[in-house]
């Protein structure tokens, strides 16, 4: 969220799901106040992309291309590849190998 926002976001992932035909989407939540009280809230979700995940988990301290490929089950070209974006998009540093994210 926009920093300022009132609110939530999150993403929520399977990272097992037995029984199931194939693997369950992951979504992004965003929780809003609705209203003049706080007892009304407003509930959105998304099915989260790829870039979604990998910026929640920089977000989230991980800053490696082999710990968040390991978490995400794809290559670490693919991370990298996703790493490229956020940087082209302004959200993302790179150095030492490391990812970090730019207060914007």
């Amino acid at each position: 969220m926009p920093e300022g926002t009132v609110g939530a976001q999150f993403i929520t992932r399977f990272t097992k799901w037995r029984s199931a035909v194939k693997k369950p989407p992951s979504y992004q939540w965003n929780y809003t106040p609705a209203g003049n009280n706080n007892e009304d809230v407003c509930v959105e979700f998304k099915t989260a992309n790829a870039i979604d995940i990998f910026r929640q988990l920089v977000e989230s301290g991980m800053g490696t291309a082999t710990d968040i490929a390991e978490e995400m089950d794809v290559s670490r070209g693919y991370i990298s590849q996703l790493a490229t974006r956020g940087k082209k998009e302004g959200w993302l540093d790179i150095a030492n190998r490391r990812y970090h994210l730019i207060n914007t």
